[in-house]
């Protein structure tokens, strides 16, 4: 999944970075929240998204760890491209490449939101056939990776 984010990044523009030393890892299933790595994403994020650059990040969305990723806690990719507030607060608008419908894919409903008591960002995914798969849950923002312009 990473593979369909990263190409997401290429047609807007921008590339991902991807060395480790250029991801914020703000939340790993084993150890929880890393707030000063979450603030410090969040700044990033909301820099990035003020240059029109969007931002690839993984999420945690079932249980178990998976073995692919080196912090044992990243599911599945996103791409955030905007921000906003709603009744619910603040968000982080995504989209989602776990489907190859645009109208769930990008919908507007793909929202994240900073919990300030826990320091989690979370949300759902409007790809109903993925999120009601067995063993999924709300996507919990593991990590935060740089973008580059091309």
């Amino acid at each position: 999944m990473k593979m369909f984010s990263r190409r997401l990044l290429s047609k807007n523009g921008p590339n991902c970075y991807l060395p480790w030393s250029q991801t914020f890892q703000i939340y790993k299933t084993s150890t929880g929240v890393d707030l000063a790595e979450t603030k410090k994403a969040l700044s990033y994020i909301i820099s990035a998204l003020a240059q029109k650059i969007p931002v690839l990040i993984g999420v945690d969305n079932r249980s178990g760890a998976p073995a692919a990723n080196p912090d044992n806690s990243t599911d599945h990719f996103v791409v955030v491209v905007g921000m906003g507030t709603d009744e619910k607060g603040k968000f982080l608008q995504f989209v989602d490449n776990a489907t190859n419908n645009p109208s769930t894919g990008a919908s507007f409903s793909n929202r994240l939101y900073y919990n300030s008591t826990t320091g989690k960002i979370t949300g759902k995914t409007a790809v109903t056939d993925y999120r009601n798969y067995p063993g999924m849950h709300d996507y919990i923002v593991t990590q935060v990776r740089n973008s580059i312009k091309k």
